[in-house]
């Protein structure tokens, strides 16, 4: 997913090509590298208080929490900060090759990090606006 999708997709701004059914051309694969972090930003950005993630799983013995903050780190329970889920899950479980966008979630049974970006994705999709008005982020402060 190039940054300018996830950047058009979620703040309004620039263009998104359409397929001939009429719905926006997504790319399914996680974000990565800096697009990752645009993501996690915007995802993020909606958060008025640090909100608790977690990663569990129960056959591997798992259970991991940390706080996903509006300025769009994830702070681990040791305290160290990370600005790509990714990285977040390699420091928690280093033996683990994981997606941190699918192993961390809203609560253990709440929906994953990319899940929950795909519903934010498909909200600004949804939401009126007036064309080449972006939305204002409250950390613009205005």
């Amino acid at each position: 997913m190039r940054a300018t999708r996830v950047r058009a997709r979620v703040t309004g701004q620039g263009r998104l090509s359409r397929r001939d059914s009429g719905q926006s051309t997504v790319s399914r694969s996680h974000p990565s590298g800096d697009d990752s972090r645009l993501a996690l930003n915007a995802l993020a950005s909606i958060l008025s208080e640090p909100v608790q993630i977690t990663w569990q799983s129960v056959t591997e013995g798992i259970f991991h929490t940390a706080q996903l903050r509006p300025d769009g780190m994830i702070r681990v329970s040791d305290g160290t900060s990370f600005d790509e889920p990714g990285q977040a899950a390699r420091h928690c479980e280093p033996a683990k090759s994981v997606d941190g966008w699918d192993v961390w979630r809203f609560g253990a049974d709440g929906p994953s990090l990319y899940e929950s970006l795909e519903e934010l994705i498909a909200a600004a999709e949804r939401s009126p606006r007036r064309p080449g008005r972006p939305v204002r982020s409250r950390r613009q402060g205005h």
